[in-house]
């Protein structure tokens, strides 16, 4: 297939990202007309983006830094403030949603639909009112765990490393998530322990989904999903949104990084605990210093369709989406270095003999039809 071909394809269809962490970058300071990392309104445009999902992503370290400058709610609400000092810099360019009808108005439009997630289930502090605060505040899924362990739900990485502090969720994590049913908030499963994610299609009335998550047989990275669990989310009507990080994509790269990692322990800590407040900076340095320590190892965006690919074998082209993870992760393929470039993604889908009506779907149209079954 022609460029294009592709591209007309692509600018007819509906573009959505279930997840960016663009908001760290405004929150240093940055600004939606252009930023140091991978998005920015002029590349989204160049994307062909109509919805994008930006995530709330509240640090572990304000959970359990001693030094941290504000708590995990606090931190949270600051990013909703940056948030929303975005929406009204550039209110002809891009507006907030909450329902699909309001994000397909603002597209028909001619802006850029913008919703929340809010990142680490830390952030409402076991607390119920400040859940229902964030869902007031705009946030339409919340992701239970990030990296850590918390009070009442075990994460993929600390249940990997140590096992499981609860077997799941607490009796209070089952709460949250019949409250989030109730309020019309999409639950989402990326980071979580497989003993949560189990728990959690057990207590769950909603389909619910995994918006920054890969396929496990393709790179064994504990982040990813089983088969399992990829069938599961599917038979619940639920949504796999492919990460674009390279150690999610590419095994062997996931493979060079750990032994970078630790060859590079020492430094690495130390620009943890220099930059923990300022991720953007912390990003770009670690990238440096890995890249030193590992040298380049080819990820084309072509390992992101094959992760596509696997999943609609499994799971079928009703269940697969797009979870970028634009600016929050240091690692990204040669050809998708930022959003500009997702019209590519596109191209690569057709030539891998996708159909245009499972390449709308997988751009877009399930994040949409998730979106209206969930939060109307």
């Amino acid at each position: 297939m022609s460029l294009s071909t592709s591209d007309t394809l692509h600018r007819k269809a509906v573009v959505c990202d279930l997840h960016a962490d663009t908001l760290q970058h405004l929150a240093m300071g940055e600004t939606l007309a252009g930023t140091s990392g991978q998005l920015d309104l002029p590349r989204m445009r160049q994307g062909g983006v109509d919805l994008q999902f930006f995530s709330v992503w509240v640090d572990s370290v304000y959970a359990e830094h001693e030094g941290a400058p504000e708590r995990s709610y606090v931190r949270a609400s600051k990013l909703l403030d940056t948030f929303d000092d975005a929406m009204r810099r550039y209110p002809e360019e891009i507006t907030p949603v909450g329902k699909a009808a309001d994000a397909r108005a603002a597209i028909t439009g001619g802006r850029v639909a913008a919703a929340l997630g809010v990142e680490g289930g830390h952030a409402i502090e076991s607390d119920l009112g400040k859940l229902e605060e964030f869902h007031r505040r705009g946030v339409r899924y919340m992701t239970l765990t990030w990296n850590n362990t918390h009070d009442w739900a075990d994460a993929a990485k600390e249940e990997t490393l140590r096992g499981t502090r609860h077997g799941g969720l607490t009796l209070f994590g089952e709460h949250v998530v019949r409250r989030m049913n109730q309020l019309g908030m999409i639950v989402d499963l990326s980071h979580a322990a497989e003993s949560t994610f189990w728990q959690v299609l057990k207590v769950s009335d909603m389909p619910v989904m995994a918006s920054h998550s890969n396929a496990r047989a393709l790179s064994p990275h504990f982040r990813n999903l089983t088969d399992d669990q990829i069938r599961a989310l599917a038979e619940r009507g639920g949504l796999i949104g492919v990460n674009f990080y390279s150690s999610f994509l590419d095994a062997e790269y996931w493979q060079r990084r750990q032994v970078a990692e630790e060859q590079c322990k020492e430094a690495l800590e130390t620009l943890e605990r220099d930059f923990a407040f300022d991720y953007p900076r912390r990003a770009l340095l670690e990238a440096e210093l890995l890249r030193s320590c590992m040298g380049h190892v080819p990820v084309p965006a072509a390992r992101i369709v094959d992760h596509i690919e696997y999943l609609v074998r499994l799971a079928g082209p009703d269940h697969v989406a797009l979870g970028s993870d634009f600016d929050g992760t240091n690692a990204l393929p040669d050809d998708m270095p930022d959003v500009a470039h997702l019209p590519h993604l596109t191209e690569l889908l057709q030539e891998r003999g996708f159909s245009e009506s499972d390449i709308r779907k997988i751009l877009g149209e399930n994040v949409l039809r998730l979106f209206e079954t969930v939060c109307g």
